[in-house]
Order: C-alpha cells, then structure tokens, then sequence
C-alpha cells in the first residue's frame, strides 16, 4: 500500500497537517508554553526535562519525529524504555526550540538561555547577532532588555529584611527607653483594660496612648521621658499593643519584668542578620585610535554582594565589650591556642600519612576528614547571598570611600527616625581585604566630630576577610623557606623545584598563589612522610607495618592507635606554635609562666634574690646554637609552617569560625616579623574587636559568617573575599565585552543581574552533562615527584636524623621556632600603642551613643 504514490502522498499530508495542527495549539496565547515566557525566574528555572515534557503533550507527532531524526538506534531503545537523560533529551529539545522560534519569534525563551550563557562564556555581540539570524540565540537588543528585568529588584530581598529588622529593633528601642524609666524611677505605669482603651482589635492612636498611659508618668521626668513623641506613630503603637497585650495576660500594672519579657519575644522574632563583602573592579580599556578626546580607560568601581548570616548568636548578650578589659596576653597566642593547633595537626599529619604510605592506607576510613565544631550540620548547607551591584566610585579615593559608607548605610543598616534624628539599630558588618577595611576604618575616623553615630558612619564595621590575609601569610613563609641560592643544598625548597623541573614552585607565591601552593603542599608532604619514617627507623615507605590487632581492630581502635603514632612523631620533631615564656628558675615556684623575660628577672630578684649574669646568659645562648643541627632545624620549620598553612585552608572549608581566629592570632606574629606591619595591625584590630569592642552576640556573628559555601556539602566553603575575586571575574569579562558601549547604565546592567546568570550558566552546564573541574590533580599526577623528592630529603639528606653542626650556607643559624628574632619588648610597646588608640576611640562612640 506504501507503493502507492497517492496513499503515500496523502499520509504524508495529514502528518503535516497533524504536526501543523499540534504547532498551533501548542503556540496559543490562551495557554501559553514555556517558550513564550520570557520572564527572568523562568528562564532561570526552565530545564531541558521540563521542556521535554510539555512538547511531548502538547505536541507529540512533532516530537517524535524529531526523536527519529536525532537519534541513534541505541538511544531510541532509551527512550522506548523511558529512560533519557537531559543531554540526550536536548538533542530533540533544542531543534525544537530553535523550529518554533522561526515559526513564531516570541517563543524566545530557550534562545534566549542561550544568549546568556553564550555572553557568559566570552561571545561577541556580533557573534550573537550572527547566531540570532539562525534562532539559535536571541538578538543583543533582546538580551538587553531581558538583562534589564533580571536586575530590577536584586537586592530586594535584603532590604525586606532590613525592613522587618527596623520594625523589630525599633520597638525593642522604644521599650529601652520605658525600661529606663521604670528602672530611673522605680515605679509602675498603671495601664487601663484593653478593652476600656479602644474598641475591638482596632489600633490605638497617640491620643488614646497618651491619654491613658502618660498621666501616670511622674510629672518631674515628664519631658525626659515624653516617648511617643519621638517616634513614628506606627512604630509607638506597634511596641505599645504588646505592652498592653503583656498586661491584660498578667496583670494591670506594668513592670520592668514585663518590659524584658516582651523585649524577648520580639527578640526571638528577629530576621537573620546581613553582612557585605566589597572591593575594587578594575578595568584597563585600550583605544585603538588614541586621541585628545579618546583616552585609554582606567576603571575602578567598587562591587559588593550581602552574605545573609548562618549564625545569629541572639542567644548572647547584645551589650558591647570593653577594651579596657582585655589583657596584653588576650592578643597573643596561649598554651589553649598551642593545645589546640596541636590537636588539629595530628589530624592533618594522619591525612598524609594515609595518603602516601601503603601500609596505612587500610586506616584511611578512621581519618577525620571533617574536623567537628559546633555548626558543622549548618555549614554544610549552600548559602544565601544577594548580588549589591556597582557603585560607581573608587576605593582608593578618600571622598568616594566616604560615599560608599554613606551609600551602604542608607540602603542596608537598620535606623530609626528619634527626635528628628536617624539613629543605628544595629550594625553591619562590612568586609573586605585589608586595603578596604583600612580605608574604611579611616574615612569613619574622618568622621568623628559627627553628632551621631549615624553621621559617624558607624553603621557599618569594617572587618578583615580571610583569603586575603592568609594570602600573605603564604608568601611571607615562602620567602622564609626558598631562596634561589640554594638550588644545590639537597632537600630544600629550591633544590626539590629544581629537581622535579617544577618551574611553577618558583614563580610568585603572592600573585601566582594558585600555582605556587601545589607543590609546596606536596613539599610538605614529602617532609611529614620523611618524619614519620626516620621516628620509625624506616628508610622506605614499604617497610611500614600496621599491627595486625589494629588492622583487624575497630575505626576507634584504628584512629586510637593513629592519633597515638603521630602524637609521637610530633613530640620529636614540630615545635608548634607558641609565644615566647619564661619560666622562674627557682625551685619549687608557682609564679609564672612569664611572658617577658624582664618580668621573670625582676620577680627572681625580689622573691628569691636571684640574679642572672647577662654574660652567662649569652654564653649559654651561643653553647646552645653550637650544638644545633640546622638542617633538622630547616625541616622541622618546614613542616610546622606548612601545617599552620594547611589548617588555615581547612578551618575555612569547614566554615570553623574558632579555627579561623586562631589562625589570624598565630599568623599576628609572622606578619609582625615579617615586618608586614598593616596585616599585623590588621590581626590585631580582629582580636580587639572580638574580646574587646564587640558585644558577645557580634563577636559570635563575626567569627562564625566567614565563608560562602556555594555548591552545599561538607568541606565545600570558601572566604567571603574570595568568593567575591570569582565573581568579580564574572563582572569583569560581562564589562569587556560591552566594548564601546561601557558606560555606568550598561555596567550597573551587567553587575545587578550577575545572580540570575551565574544561576541560568549553572542549569544550563547540568542540562549538557558538563561536569565542572574539581580544580585539583589525582595522586598519579605527582606521585612521581612525591618519590623522587622523599628519597632526596629521607635517604640523600637525611634530614630528620640529628647531627650535630650541620647547616644549609643558604640558611644560616636558622631555628625550628617560629618566632625566633621576635623582639618581644617592641612588640608590647606596638601592642599598647594600637591597644590605646582603639580603647580611646571606644569611649568616644560610647559618650556620643550614650
């Protein structure tokens, strides 16, 4: 029957015609299809599945042709089975797409999709507008438009939140000041019944609040305490229905117990905190054809996104700290800091070993792969931010740091209109790299003859993040560790470059940090292996036997037995951090530990009239150095710097607030050393700020809001800053490839719906099956060079095997302590300086708050 042409003919007509039928239902406007919606949040959740779906109802014929022509036999017995993935599905879905957009032009959605993530990924607008011809994209003019809808309203979240938060901290103000009062005069405010105040549930005017309540005020604080008048009437009535509520359920009187009640649950109502994370865009735009009027372009922007908070600490006290307080010792690092670091580095130690010894890789299942602190099941989560967008000013310029302090305050800091006056309900903290906060922080002192701390601009706290600090601690320990002149002297940092041909070990470790890390992350390696080995009186990693009890045993057996190994190793061979002490030498004392050697000198002359000769002191310092074994000492160093680097990266994968605070206070000093004097200043304004100007509940938010986990998972987050560097990248390459057409519109156009399209970029990067890089290299790729290097450091240099006088030419006298050289007398005289600086500062905003 096929054979005959007229009955083909006419099969063949009818499926056109059916197919053409399905098309025009299927592009109705009366039941419009997901093509036709251009609106932002559903291109941002359209998905390939999703598609697939309504072409298959609303359109089956026209689909499974396109499955016929697409397809491979393999791939058409999927789908007879019902099983497809979406990067098969979008085989049919995105002809698909591109067939009704030529049929109809306004089913743009899935051309558009494409649009974005084609700008995304680097197009040109030429290029789109060649691909718009074929349907495959949406013409520029279009992504324009679409790109203008994504942006209105990108911070609109937070600023329901601010909102809400100004409606909560403004009733909770006006209930501090009735609370002042109740407690100033010790007395009761008598209320009325509710119902004998107002009719029904209908809100209370300020006649009727001031008619029953104020006459019950005592006459002589009658114009101290004259609260309804300065504030909003809104907000007045708000806080006193809950007062009168709290009497009506308990009693006619009003009391300073009630008050506090009612000040908690508004408390308990509160919305998450905020805080903002901002630094510099800058952009270098060359001309072609330079003239008078036609000039290179040298941008900087400043570009901010709002992190929302994980942890509220609303279960603290919100009454600040004082720095007069806190103790010289409280900025230095203490034994608790040296416990602690210890115990992190056995955990780390066990990693490697596991990793690289084969014996002990039947342990790695009783590894802690995840160190655990108190918000660990919360840390796992993704978090949520809000893109800020651009103000268009510059950082690096004193007028416009004080315009983007100003800005951020208006827009985000919760206020109150008092007395005709904005006040600051609660401050924001507002991060960024050292330079920001630095700048930040002196545009505010610019400030301080304000008349309120509104006017202060105290808003706003300026805080340090930590990608960038860690940073430099990185490459102040490189310059500690590699020197180019020792090339030659076998297991160090620059001979084990050379050895494995690793140009990228020598390249900047500041600006080409990425590259630099891997193999010093492999160096340490190589040394903690080597370690383990000698402790053991190995020479080969496969000379390492695990006890067949401990091998057989349980993973608390196994860890037990791990932990203790270690434990041991590092007791031979790492000096953990820790400041300089000075013990008394008298026997029997319990004075002490001293932190100044003055200070143990002069309690052993007035308590045991004991006197040190200083060249007896000397003497015994230079016998001491003579028999040292430099090279023990070069690696010991190695590995305890490494390790303070290791734990740093880690605290921040897993979100732990303490660990992070406890690295700024251990690296306060390399900065000091180093003589890196603003990251050093930098450290020590964090710790004022956690034990001696924030109240407990700030201090709590600011060590745990951190890092930005941006996938979910655990061990998934990063700092704050440089999750702000990726998406300044984003920002940077949308900026170049507007071209001529940069200007502050385009640019705010681009920065505000950078969310929307790093969401549409990721849906449409899963829809493909295109799996991200993990960004790091399998053991195959360097194990190699981890042979390589632990046979020149454990056999050839045997370097942890103690001997007596030798030395490295390229490192001379150098000690397994940390802070060896530090000048402790200069250091307190640096720490009083700041710490008086800051304190003076304190009682200043207090006099103006108060």
């Amino acid at each position: 029957m096929w054979n005959d042409i007229q009955f083909r003919e006419e099969m063949i007509t009818r499926t056109f015609q059916l197919i053409d039928n399905e098309l025009e239902s299927l592009c109705f406007l009366n039941d419009p299809p997901m093509l036709r919606n251009t609106e932002p949040d559903h291109i941002r959740n359209i998905t390939t599945t999703s598609l697939q779906i309504e072409l298959k109802n609303r359109a089956p014929v026209y689909t499974r042709l396109l499955e016929e022509m697409v397809n491979a036999k393999s791939t058409k017995q999927k789908i007879a089975k019902g099983v497809m993935q979406p990067r098969e599905a979008i085989k049919v879905v995105s002809p698909a797409a591109i067939i009704l957009k030529s049929r109809v032009p306004s089913m743009n959605a899935w051309p558009l999709r494409n649009a974005i993530a084609l700008q995304h990924g680097g197009c040109s607008t030429m290029a789109l507008a060649r691909l718009s011809r074929q349907n495959v994209t949406s013409h520029p003019s279009q992504l324009a438009a679409v790109t203008d809808k994504m942006g209105i309203g990108h911070d609109s979240s937070v600023q329901s939140l601010k909102v809400t938060n100004e409606a909560v901290l403004g009733q909770l103000h006006i209930l501090t000041n009735v609370e002042k009062l109740l407690n100033a005069e010790e007395q009761h405010i008598t209320l009325e019944e509710r119902s004998d105040m107002s009719n029904g549930d209908s809100p209370l005017t300020q006649q009727e609040m001031e008619h029953h309540i104020q006459p019950h005020i005592h006459e002589s604080t009658k114009e101290d305490v004259h609260i309804r008048t300065k504030y909003s009437e809104d907000l007045f009535n708000s806080a006193m229905e809950k007062l009168l509520k709290q009497c009506a359920d308990s009693s006619t009187q009003l009391t300073r117990e009630m008050v506090g009640k009612v000040k908690s649950e508004l408390n308990d109502g509160r919305c998450r905190g905020y805080q903002i994370v901002g630094d510099n865009v800058d952009l270098l735009l060359k001309v072609r054809m330079m003239a008078s009027d036609r000039q290179n372009r040298d941008i900087h922007w400043f570009h901010i996104f709002i992190l929302l908070d994980e942890v509220s600490g609303l279960h603290l006290e919100s009454i600040p700290q004082s720095l007069d307080d806190v103790s010289l010792s409280d900025f230095l690092p203490d034994h608790n800091l040296t416990k602690t670091l210890q115990d992190n580095f056995v955990v780390l130690w066990t990693r490697v070993i596991t990793k690289w010894i084969p014996a002990l890789q039947v342990l790695r299942p009783a590894v802690i792969h995840h160190i655990p602190h108190e918000y660990q099941h919360g840390m796992s989560h993704k978090s949520s931010y809000v893109m800020g967008g651009l103000l268009f000013k510059n950082e690096n310029l004193s007028e416009d740091i004080i315009d983007i302090l100003k800005t951020l305050q208006d827009r985000y800091v919760p206020t109150i209109e008092c007395d005709n006056t904005k006040r600051v309900l609660e401050q924001v903290f507002f991060g960024g790299d050292q330079l920001t906060e630095e700048r930040a922080r002196n545009a505010q002192r610019s400030l301080m003859d304000g008349d309120s701390l509104f006017d202060m601009l105290q808003g706003l706290v300026p805080k340090n993040e930590d990608w960038h600090a860690f940073r430099i601690a990185f490459e102040k320990i490189i310059k500690l560790l590699r020197k180019p002149e020792s090339a030659g002297e076998t297991g160090t940092y620059f001979c084990n470059a050379t050895l494995t041909n690793n140009s990228n070990a020598k390249k900047d470790a500041l600006n080409e940090y990425r590259f630099v890390r891997e193999p010093f992350n492999l160096y340490v390696d190589v040394y903690i292996v080597s370690a383990t080995l000698n402790y053991l009186g190995l020479s080969k990693i496969e000379d390492v036997q695990v006890p067949q009890t401990v091998a057989d045993g349980n993973l608390l057996t196994q860890r037990i037995w791990l932990h203790g190994l270690v434990s041991d190793v590092q007791d031979k061979f790492q000096e953990v951090i820790q400041r300089p002490v000075f013990l008394c030498r008298a026997e029997n004392c319990e004075h002490g530990p001293f932190v100044y050697k003055k200070a143990r000198d002069n309690h052993e002359a007035r308590k045991h009239s004991y006197i040190q000769p200083a060249e007896n002191v000397e003497s015994s310092k230079s016998d001491s150095k003579d028999s040292d074994d430099y090279i023990f000492n070069y690696g010991c160093l190695f590995m305890t710097l490494g390790l303070l680097l290791r734990n740093a990266d880690d605290a921040v994968k897993e979100g732990d607030g303490p660990r992070i605070i406890n690295m700024w206070r251990a690296f306060l000093l390399i900065y000091r050393k180093e003589g890196n004097t603003k990251y050093a200043v930098a450290s020590l304004h964090l710790i004022a700020l956690l034990k001696g100007i924030l109240s407990p509940r700030d201090a709590h938010r600011l060590t745990w809001n951190r890092t930005v986990n941006r996938r979910g998972g655990k061990g998934k987050r990063v700092s704050n800053d440089f999750h702000l560097e990726n998406l300044n990248l984003v920002l940077t390459n949308a900026l170049k490839h507007l071209g001529v057409n940069l200007n502050e519109s385009t640019a705010a156009r681009e920065a505000n719906a950078l969310q929307y399209t790093k969401d549409i970029v990721t849906t449409f990067t899963g829809d493909l099956g295109i799996k991200k890089p993990k960004g790091y290299h399998k053991k195959l790729a360097s194990e190699k060079d981890f042979i390589t290097l632990l046979s020149e450091v454990h056999i050839k240099c045997q370097m942890f095997s103690f001997q007596i006088g030798r030395e490295f030419r390229s490192f001379p006298k150098i000690s397994r302590n940390v802070f060896s050289g530090l000048k402790v007398g200069s250091l307190k005289d640096w720490i009083v300086k700041w710490k008086k600086r800051w304190a003076e500062e304190q009682r200043l905003l207090n006099t103006v708050k108060n």
